[in-house]
Parts: C-alpha cells; structure tokens; sequence
C-alpha cells in the first residue's frame, strides 16, 4: 500500500514537473523563467477584467515597431522565437495571476481618430461617458495626448486612493510605491526604474505641476519610452575616411589628442565624453567631411550653399516638430520659471501679488520670465550653426527632397555624417539595419550650443506612455497590474538593449557605442517646458486657434533654425504665453 502511494505521489510530481516546464502559451520559451509570483499585494476582489486600449500608429515612422509588441508582447505569440516578445507576455501573465486580473487589449488602428496628436478630444468624450466592462480603464498613447488631456480630467491622479484603498491603508497610499525608498540606486543597470531615484519616476513628476499629482504613468515597462530617446546617429565608416590631416587641421578639441592607434570615430567619441561635443565642433566635423558635387540647386532652405545632393555633416529637415524640439529641449535653456516654494513667507508674499498670485499651485511658482537671456544666445548659436554651415556642409533640408526621407537615405548611403536628429528606436528599420554588416554606425547625444553644457537626453513625446481612466470603478486592479508591470520588467529592457538595439551597434565601437547607450541614459532630462508647451497649445486651441503656433520649437522651425531676433519674437509672444499657463494651471488646480 505504502508503495502504490509513493509511487502515485512520484507520479504527480513528474506530472506537476511537467506543467511547470509549460508556460501555458503553447511554447516552451528558451528556458527562462517567468518572473516568481509572490504575495506582494493585499487582493480584495474577485477576478477581475481590465479592458486596455493601445494605439498602434507608429507617428510617421519614427517608431517603426508598433505598440503591441512592446507592451503587450507580439500577437503570433505562439510561434514567436523574439526573445523580447516571450519576456513581456510572461510578465504580463504573472502579473495578471499575481493581481487577480485577465486584460483585454483594445487595439486603435491608424486612421481611426486616435493618431498622435488627434486623441484628446476622443479620450475626453469616451472618460466622459465611462462604462464598466465595455469603456476604457488604461489608457496606452503618446505622451502628447494623455499629458494634454490629463489637463482636461481625463486621467485618475495615481497618488490618491478610494475609499476601500483608504480604509486599508490610509489616505494617500495605493498600489503605487511612490515613495523616494522605492527608487534608490541598486548598481549599474541598464534602463530600469531604480537607477537614482528612478528617471522615469523623475519623468511622471515631470509631467505635473504639483508633487502630490502624478496622472501618467512612465515606469520601465514602457519601453517605448526609451525608444523615444533622441539621439544622432553617425556614420563609422564616412567618419574614417575623413583624412588625418584635414580632421587634424580642422578638429581643434582641448584635451583629446588623435593618436597613431586611434580610430576617427574613436577620436569624435573621446570629443563627446570630454564635453566637446557642442554646434563649433559639428561644424569642424561637417567642415571634414563636406564636398559640394555641384548638381543640386543649393542652400536647402533659407541658406546658399549646402544641399542635399552633396556630401554633408549634418541637416535638418524644414517640415516636422521631432527635430526643433530635439534642439531646443536638449539644451540647459529653461523656458518656463518653476520655482519651488520654500516657505510660507515666500507664499504669502507671491499670493500677495497681482501678478504672481495666479501662477501659484501646490508648492510651486510656475511663470514666464519677462526676459529669457539664455534662449536668447541658444537662438543665436543656432542662426549661427547654419549660418556658418551654408558652404561647410550644414543645411536645412526641404521642398522637392522629401525632408526627412531625404535625410535618412543621405545617411544610410553614406554621404552624410551625422544622420539629423531621430529617435533611438528608428534604429531599428531595416535600412539603418543594413549599415550593420559594414563598420555599423555609431549613436551620439544632440549635441549642446555652448561648450561645458551639460548633455541632457530629451525623450520625445511621440512616446507612448500609461494612464488609468479617472471614473474607472476599477482603481486598485488597474493600480496593482501596472504597478506590478514596473517593478518586473528590468529583464525586458535588459533585452532591448542587449539584443535588440545593441546588436545593431556591432562592429569595431560595439564597447564604445554600448558604453554611450548608458551614457545617453543617464542624461535623461526633466521634460516640464516642452511637456507643457504642448498642454498650454492643446487646452488654449479651442478658444484661440493659433495658441498651437506659439510653441517654442514651433516657432524655430518656421526661421528655418535661423532666429535673429529671439528678444523681439519672446517680448511679442509673452502675455499670450503667460495666459496660455495661466488657463492651464487653473484647469490642473481643479483637478483631483
């Protein structure tokens, strides 16, 4: 008897073996382990379904991939050998078992009313008219549209609770671990959440004007968001053709010396973590580089010279917004004054005045300066790049050349340098791919106007990032799913990184381009003026249609980069910015 029971015991524990072995998905996967399901959250309702929408425009093809494999894991699951995808449909899986959850994904086509930039209004009628199990509970969209219409209520602030989160565990306390111990330093990772106090924490704080709000969700799952990241690819092998003497006579850089046994490349990569990496240097370089072939019109727009049919170091195209604000919010201008409120003194005094009363909130003062010296001289550093970069292989590109398609295929067929300004996970097209059976190519930051500025990595807000519906009934389910997704999704990015993206970097600088991938992560930067240059444009649209022409980058854009007369143009638009902030922040003091 005693034998037939431990043999039938035997028997259930190679059946159990067995199904261990599965993920439950029909593929056994490589190997690896689905993260471990432990009793991290305190469950106090039944199963429930959480419906989740995702938008898959790819905004022009700046993003290549879409949304669904990147926070969902790609639909043909079950015969995927992507590593990446197998990691995030684990994940997913463990967190719907560890937060009594199933999640239904609604997937927004392209064309259907929820393209960047076109999903405001949709999103505010549909968390208008919410219903349980057939409306939306996450909202998963660029970050444009959920920071713009969390300006209009849309989205439920993450740091409050309902009354059942309330009574057990007491006001201001959710699924959320907000708190500063929960982001400390935990060594030399990759993307992920923990590094400092968390840059994509940094991130969501950056995108509220008061510290106790947070309405979008940025967390390490989003990979997306690091996608975003915009950088400057540069072409290896055009960087080594340069000759030594000519990069030798035209390159001056204090401190870096081009040695017998040193690359070009190498040599620009020593450049950029000296600090050298600024307009006057791109201009050498360009300068390096340059051949005008003589067959194109010249001079781009608004400049003689340089044009897109000759060899060049860098260009920007005339049409589209990636580019200016890349220029414009990678610098250490600040456009929009916020000031923390250190006492109450300084509280009264400010409310006290008519002029200042208005734009305080929270523990923040948030204005518009009434003059901006250092937009100023950005603005001039800049009309001087192109300026002087007409017949030293700068342009701006535009009219019949298909901007930026033009620009692109300069770069991949090896006839300009520094491949304008794009996101990191365009990367990942097969045309950039393509270089990679050569030298590959090398990924720089946006360089700085003026040397010793501090390189700052603008994530762009074709970004998708997260936000929980304000009237879901569904709070804490949403709130644990999403909470357990940021805290378990260090391996996917890990995966990102490694196999996705630096694979693409192989080559004779894979260790240099993999050293400035972390580099450029960790100069990540807070993102508040351009985040609510766009806020103040789409919520002051509907009763001023030419608050959208008054952004910043916007207005760079249309001179063609070449701003002469920053002062004049930041005095004629100042009291309609002041108001545009003005409306904004009395909208965001009524928000919950």
């Amino acid at each position: 008897m005693k034998s037939k029971i431990i043999c039938l015991l035997l028997a259930m524990v190679m059946v159990l073996t067995m199904l261990a072995s599965c993920d439950g998905n029909g593929d056994s996967g490589d190997g690896d382990d689905p993260p471990p399901v432990s009793s991290e959250y305190d469950i106090y309702w039944n199963p429930t379904t959480i419906i989740y929408e995702l938008t898959m425009e790819s905004d022009g093809n700046k993003l290549p991939s879409g949304a669904e494999r990147y926070y969902a894991g790609d639909g043909t699951w079950k015969t995927s050998s992507e590593k990446i995808d197998v990691a995030i449909r684990r994940r997913n899986d463990a967190a719907q078992k560890q937060t009594n959850t199933k999640v239904s994904y609604k997937y927004i086509q392209q064309g259907s009313g929820f393209d960047w930039s076109e999903s405001v209004e949709e999103i505010y009628k549909q968390t208008r008219n919410y219903t349980a199990g057939s409306s939306t509970d996450i909202y998963s969209n660029f970050v444009y549209d959920l920071t713009c219409a969390s300006a209009k209520g849309c989205f439920a602030n993450l740091k409050s609770n309902t009354s059942v989160t309330d009574s057990k565990y007491g006001s201001g306390k959710n699924y959320f671990r907000f708190n500063e111990d929960d982001y400390k330093f935990v060594g030399e990772t990759y993307f992920d959440s923990y590094v400092g106090e968390g840059y994509f924490y940094q991130y969501m704080l950056s995108l509220t004007l008061s510290d106790d709000k947070v309405y979008c969700l940025g967390s390490d799952y989003c990979t997306d968001l690091v996608r975003a990241f915009l950088i400057v690819p540069v072409h290896i092998e055009l960087m080594n053709k340069i000759s030594r003497d000519n990069l030798t006579q035209l390159v001056q850089i204090d401190g870096v010396e081009l040695t017998d046994d040193m690359t070009n490349i190498q040599y620009f990569y020593e450049a950029v973590w000296a600090g050298h990496w600024n307009y006057n240097t791109l201009l050498q370089f360009s300068q390096a580089v340059y051949k005008d072939n003589g067959q194109g019109a010249g001079g781009g727009v608004g400049i003689a010279g340089a044009d897109i049919t000759d060899t060049l170091g860098f260009a920007l195209p005339f049409a589209g917004g990636l580019e200016p604000s890349g220029i414009l919010y990678t610098s250490t201008v600040k456009i929009i004054d916020k000031q923390k409120i250190e006492s109450e003194e300084q509280r009264a005094a400010l409310l006290a005045d008519e002029n200042t009363r208005d734009y305080v909130i929270g523990d923040y003062f948030i204005s518009y300066p009434d003059k901006n010296e250092d937009f100023v001289n950005f603005a001039t550093a800049l009309n001087n790049l192109f300026v002087s970069g007409a017949n030293a292989g700068v342009a701006v590109i535009g009219g019949s050349d298909e901007s930026s398609s033009g620009i692109r295929q300069s770069f991949v067929n090896g006839t300009m340098l520094f491949g304008s300004i794009v996101s990191l996970g365009v990367l990942e097209a097969e045309d950039y791919q393509s270089l990679r059976e050569g030298s590959g190519f090398g990924i720089v930051p946006v360089p700085v106007y003026q040397a010793g500025d501090e390189y700052q990595t603008f994530v762009h807000n074709n970004a998708r990032i997260v936000a929980i519906a304000q009237r879901t009934l569904l709070f804490e389910p949403c709130a644990a799913y999403l909470d357990y997704q940021s805290r378990h999704s260090s391996d996917i990015l890990k995966y990102y990184y490694e196999e996705q993206l630096a694979y693409s970097l192989r080559g004779e600088t894979t260790e240099d381009n993999t050293k400035m991938l972390t580099y450029i992560r960790n100069h990540v930067r807070d993102v508040f003026d351009k985040t609510f240059d766009d806020i103040m444009a789409d919520y002051n649209s509907a009763t001023d249609s030419a608050a959208g022409f008054r952004r910043w980058h916007e207005i760079i854009q249309k001179h063609s980069y070449q701003v002469t007369n920053m002062d004049t143009l930041y005095n004629k638009h100042l009291s309609e910015k002041r108001g545009d902030l003005k409306d904004v922040i009395n909208a965001w003091k009524t928000l919950r």
